[in-house]
């Protein structure tokens, strides 16, 4: 093998390492870096690097800014040989400093440019194009837990797609599958897109390698069979390749496609399906053949986007059925908009299937195959996330479900004629006398809490309601020129009292 071709080498399966969000540190500071070195002839003169490249040798953002003028490859390798052995000479809890972001990057910006300096012809695309892979690697500083963290999307001349997304879990740190899709597209589309790609990727371009905002890694594969790697970083690509993104999201319908840029818009939720079903064995009620009676009880929500309908049902074996409606235009389009169609039910759970208390929740999206999560409907069977989602159900359902035919609040309060006053009782504190105040809200009830002045200074307090009367100015309880205004009303009182 060639010198620059070993050079070559080098550089890539560093690189790759360094990119590696699993590699432990160790794997980075033990003698295979130091014998690659040593082979490549790299050689360490700290005083003179210092002396040429100043903050470079150490601060990965000054290196961004100069090693596109570091054309040397001997003398990057030494500059890339000194910044590890720092790091090889220094105690195992600090040693660990190399996995830093900051770290990191300095390495991976210093390798990705010997990388581009002993590039050859033969690491470009030659020939004629028929099919790509294109990895989408999410991970960076604002990544969060068990969210889309890497997408893989296959794509040949004849318009077939593959479009597969991972799920990263950083305690396990392992990648599970969260979604799938196989379809087609149009053929010469296909083809103009691969051609682009092709006809790029058959000339040298520098690209620079960060951690912080993922990267990509691009497999072209011409009709001889021959699969050529090019990477770079989620960020680094210029306005030509970011518009290569936007054909693809166009061309493939997939407007949550991280791409080349990372400039993925989510996923839209068009219906959750939430069925629940439970099985209680009765023992005190016989069946004819003195077999215990079972109870098949079931219930379904719905939470449709193109009806903008929410469906409540529930039924049981002994003939009870109970059935909600709620057409509701803008509100169930903006509940669906409020959930984030990836985290949703995306942790906790387990697999286990209990027969007797199980439940099958499915989240369908406008472009993305549905998602099904299924197990026991128990507390560690649940997803961790759903006493969240049922406590934002439950709002929206008494919100807009609770209107005044069933709510003593609206048919209990008394009613008030022209020319009353309206007085209100307010206790202060727990077991104190009440005292009367006036109001000017005619939806002021008892039990709302409320901010009232108090004393000769006026200070003001907060109180309950607990009487509402609607008088007469003769017959009030207390002279309306010495009653004080209620100031605020807060609604009702949650607290304990």
């Amino acid at each position: 093998m060639k010198y620059l071709e070993q050079l070559h080498e080098f550089a890539d399966r560093w690189r790759k390492n360094f990119s590696d969000p699993d590699i432990d540190y160790h794997e980075l500071i033990d003698f295979n870096f130091y014998n690659d070195c040593d082979r490549l002839g790299f050689k360490i003169n700290s005083a003179g690097l210092v002396l040429k490249y100043g903050d470079a040798i150490f601060d990965y953002q000054a290196l961004a800014k100069t090693v596109s003028k570091i054309t040397d490859v001997s003398q990057l390798g030494s500059l890339i040989f000194a910044r590890w052995q720092y790091f090889h000479n220094l105690e195992n809890n600090q040693a660990q400093q190399i996995l830093k972001f900051e770290n990191r990057s300095w390495f991976l910006i210093a390798l990705t440019q010997l990388w581009n300096l002993t590039v050859n012809d033969s690491r470009l695309f030659y020939g004629q194009i028929r099919q790509m892979e294109l990895n989408s690697n999410l991970l960076g500083l604002n990544f969060q837990d068990n969210t889309q963290s890497k997408q893989v999307l296959n794509l040949d001349e004849y318009g077939n797609v593959q479009f597969t997304a991972y799920n990263y879990d950083v305690m396990a740190k392992t990648y599970t599958k969260a979604q799938k899709r196989n379809f087609k597209i149009n053929q010469d589309t296909a083809q103009h897109i691969l051609w682009m790609l092709a006809n790029y990727f058959k000339q040298i371009h520098d690209e620079i390698v960060t951690t912080d905002v993922g990267n990509w890694q691009l497999e072209l594969t011409n009709t001889a069979g021959q699969t050529f790697t090019f990477s770079g970083s989620l960020d680094s690509f210029g306005e030509e390749k970011s518009s290569w993104s936007k054909l693809l999201r166009i061309a493939l319908k997939m407007p949550e496609l991280a791409a080349f840029d990372g400039g993925k818009k989510p996923d839209k939720i068009d219906i959750i399906c939430l069925d629940y079903h439970r099985n209680d064995k009765i023992n005190f009620i016989k069946t004819a053949n003195h077999k215990p009676f079972w109870l098949h009880y079931h219930e379904k929500l719905s939470i449709d986007r193109k009806t903008k309908t929410l469906t409540y049902f529930q039924k049981s074996s002994n003939g009870n059925r109970v059935e909600q409606k709620f057409r509701l235009n803008s509100s169930v389009t903006n509940l669906l908009d409020s959930l984030d169609p990836e985290a949703l039910f995306a942790s906790g759970g387990s697999n286990y299937f209990d027969r007797n208390n199980h439940y099958r929740f499915t989240i369908s999206y406008q472009h993305a195959q549905p998602r099904v999560i299924k197990g026991d409907f128990t507390e560690d069977g649940l997803p961790d996330d759903y006493p969240d989602f049922v406590e934002r159900l439950r709002h929206f359902i008494n919100y807009h479900g609770q209107g005044g035919l069933l709510d003593h609040l609206y048919f209990g309060r008394p009613s008030k004629h022209h020319g009353d006053y309206i007085f209100c009782s307010v206790r202060l504190q727990k077991n104190s006398p009440s005292y009367y105040y006036l109001s000017d809200d005619k939806n002021i009830s008892v039990g709302d809490c409320v901010v009232v002045p108090v004393g000769d200074d006026d200070h003001e307090l907060h109180g309950i309601v607990t009487k509402v009367e609607y008088l007469r100015r003769k017959k009030g309880p207390f002279p309306i020129e010495k009653t004080k205004h209620i100031i605020s009303n807060e609604g009702e009182w949650e607290g304990e009292w």
